[in-house]
Order: structure tokens, then C-alpha cells, then sequence
């Protein structure tokens, strides 16, 4: 009982120290914003300490002096703006401006001694409405000029600027959700997949399943390019014909070779201690035993490479190819041994007790080169269209 008496005490200490430790804390970081002039920060910070302690001198006195001093540096932005040329950005500063001071105006209202403090904060929904508007046009004209010579990347740049135009005003214009479709579907880089089969009877699933699952990983995480996946054919139906790039997998080289046979024999020497009376003394006598062990090893050794080729569709001109050559070796081996098996360490004792591999077909050496390669060229394809 006295235990949990002391552990609730130690516990209602500390929880009472944390809210004294943060209201110190709201205060002093009051005053450090006021003197650093992050006049903003001072004046939120100073109403959340006094939405804790409703008579805090110091919050009171930071929040007085904090916010003529927001006012006037946002009022000399706002005037700087005014003077800019740059039509196309200004609008967007001067939104953030209004909706930054109407904010601190909101939190003030909420706040009883805030609002006792500062009778009348200012508010800017008038000019918050004309500068919404005002971004909005901006944007629309600017998604217009780049959508006059609809190259790609202007198609991109206009897709931007109409979606800012949406962004500040919904439904700003009619057409503006069509352009958004026509600019985004021009700006689209569009490829088609070709994945040659392997020489028959192989067959290459692993690798398919990676490069597709990559290709449908960038469809979903990159905004304009589409590759003409399965998946994606069978859900919007286009033609992958009419692709912009052709990417191109074959098989240049798959290559099994005979199987190759090694032999060596290798002499292993051990001993153990035991103890034995001698002339009435006790003393260690070492029994020596040794066996020689016959390794055989059999090795098939295997090549193939897989080209990837990037190209345009229109003229064909070669835009990326990279070659994934691999060479690997099959291997089995095992042992027998004459002698006595107590010379015989744990690694040849498990090569006495393995047998002959037979050889593999070469469909499953084929799977192993697959296995071995399919990261590697996933790689590759997202190493060429991640930057894009």
C-alpha cells in the first residue's frame, strides 16, 4: 500500500511538472519568436498559453506588441507585391498573405483574453477574394500560352498551371477539366512493352513477373508515363501501337555446357588425449588416426545474356540499351573416404554422406539464370524511368 502510495504521488509530480515545464516553455518561445522577429509564431504561441492560463501578464504582453508588428511586415509585403511584374506569382504570395492574417484573426476570436487584448484584428476576405481570383486567371492564361505549342513538356507545364488555377478556385472555367485531361494525356510518355519468349521449351516467368510488376509500380508512382502493361491494356483498352517509346527484352544468348569432372584427394590427421598410469605416474598418451578422402566435384557451367532496348516508335532511333550478361557455374560434389572416420571433420563427414547430383535439365538451369537476373534487370528499367 505505502508503495503505490509513493508511486501516484511521483506520478501526479510529474504530470504536474510537464504542464508547468510547456506553459514556461509557450512563454519563453513567446518572447524568443517576438525578439526574432517571427512576429506571427509570437502571437500564436502567446494565444495557446493564454487558452491554458486565461491571466498569464507576460502572453498578454507578448500578444500587444507581437501583432501590430505581424500587421505592418504583412502590410509591406502586400505593398511589395502590389509593385511586382510578376503577374503569375504574386496573386499566389498574396493568398497565403490574406489567409495567414485572417487565421491569426480567427485564433484571436476564439481566444476570450486575446480578443479582449486586440478589440478589432484585421481581416482581408474582400482582398483574399480578389486575389483567389485574380491567381486563378493567372494561372489559366499562363496554362493557355504553354497549350498553344503543345510539345510534351509544354503539355506538362500547362497540366501544372491548370491544375493551380483549380486549386484556387474550383470550376474556375468550364473547359478547365477537359484541358486538365487533354494536357495530362499529351503529356504522357506512352510504352509499349515487347518481351521476347526464350527459345522454347524455356520459359521465363520470374523475370516477366518482375520487369511487369516494376512497370505497373512506376504506372501507379509517375504522373506521365504509361506503360502499356497487361493490367493497363485490359483497363483503359488503347492500342499499344500507338506508343511513344518501344521497350524491348530478348535473349541474345542462353548457353549450357558439358558437364565437367574433378577429382582430389585430400589427407585429414586428428588425434585424441587420453590419460594412462606410467611408472605409477599419470600422463596424456595421444592416439594419432587419419583418413584420406576423395572429393569428386562435377560443374556445368552456364552463360546468357538479356539486351534491353529503349526506342522511339516513330523512326526507331535507339534511345537506351543495356546488356544483363551473367555467367554462373552449376555445381555438385561429393565424397568417399578410407581410413578411420574419426579423422573426418564436420564438413567432409557431410561430403561422405552426399550423393551425385544428376544434371539438371536446362529448363531449370534456365530458371536459376532467371532467379539470378530478374532484380538486376528491374533495376535497370526503373534506373532509366524513375528521373523521367
Amino acid at each position: 500500500m505505502q508503495k503505490a502510495t509513493i508511486f501516484y504521488k511521483n506520478f501526479y509530480k510529474t504530470i504536474i511538472f510537464g504542464f508547468i515545464f510547456l506553459n514556461i516553455f509557450a512563454c519563453t518561445s513567446g518572447k524568443k519568436a517576438l525578439k526574432r522577429g517571427d512576429f506571427e509564431k509570437a502571437v500564436l504561441l502567446s494565444i495557446e498559453r493564454l487558452r491554458k492560463n486565461n491571466d498569464h501578464d507576460k502572453s498578454l504582453e507578448t500578444l500587444k506588441q507581437a501583432y501590430p508588428l505581424f500587421i505592418e511586415t504583412q502590410q509591406d509585403k502586400l505593398e511589395n507585391l502590389e509593385k511586382s511584374p510578376d503577374m503569375l506569382n504574386k496573386w499566389d504570395d498574396m493568398v497565403g498573405i490574406y489567409k495567414s492574417v485572417n487565421y491569426v484573426a480567427d485564433q484571436i476570436r476564439i481566444c476570450n483574453p486575446a480578443r479582449n487584448a486586440i478589440a478589432n484584428p484585421q481581416r482581408y476576405d474582400d482582398e483574399l477574394a480578389h486575389a483567389t481570383k485574380m491567381a486563378s486567371e493567372a494561372h489559366y492564361q499562363a496554362g493557355m500560352k504553354f497549350w498553344e505549342n503543345p510539345t510534351r513538356e509544354n503539355a506538362k507545364k500547362a497540366y501544372y498551371e491548370f491544375r493551380k488555377c483549380e486549386n484556387f478556385t474550383k470550376n474556375y472555367r468550364d473547359e478547365v477539366t477537359q484541358l486538365l485531361i487533354e494536357t495530362k494525356e499529351k503529356a504522357t510518355l506512352k510504352i509499349r512493352i515487347e518481351l521476347q519468349n526464350p527459345p522454347n521449351p524455356l520459359s521465363d516467368e520470374k523475370i516477366r513477373r518482375e520487369i511487369l510488376q516494376e512497370l505497373d509500380n512506376l504506372n501507379q508512382n509517375k504522373e506521365f508515363i504509361r506503360f502499356y502493361t497487361p493490367n493497363v491494356i485490359t483497363k483503359t483498352g488503347e492500342n499499344p501501337q500507338f506508343s511513344d517509346q518501344v521497350l524491348q527484352f530478348t535473349y541474345s544468348e542462353f548457353f549450357v555446357g558439358d558437364a565437367q569432372y574433378q577429382n582430389r584427394t585430400e589427407r585429414r590427421l586428428d588425434s585424441t588425449a587420453r590419460e594412462t598410469t606410467v611408472n605409477n605416474q599419470k600422463v596424456l598418451v595421444y592416439d594419432k588416426f587419419s583418413a584420406d578422402v576423395n572429393i569428386r566435384s562435377k560443374r556445368i557451367y552456364v552463360r546468357g545474356t538479356v539486351d534491353m532496348l529503349i526506342k522511339e516508335n516513330l523512326n526507331g532511333t535507339t534511345l537506351h540499351q543495356n546488356r544483363f550478361a551473367d555467367e554462373n557455374n552449376w555445381t555438385s560434389e561429393w565424397a568417399t573416404y578410407q581410413g578411420d572416420a574419426r579423422a573426418l571433420n564436420d564438413q567432409y563427414r557431410k561430403l561422405t554422406q552426399t550423393k551425385e547430383l544428376p544434371n539438371p535439365t536446362r529448363m531449370q538451369l534456365f530458371d536459376i539464370f532467371c532467379e539470378r537476373n530478374a532484380s538486376k534487370i528491374r533495376q535497370g528499367v526503373r534506373g532509366f524511368y524513375q528521373n523521367l
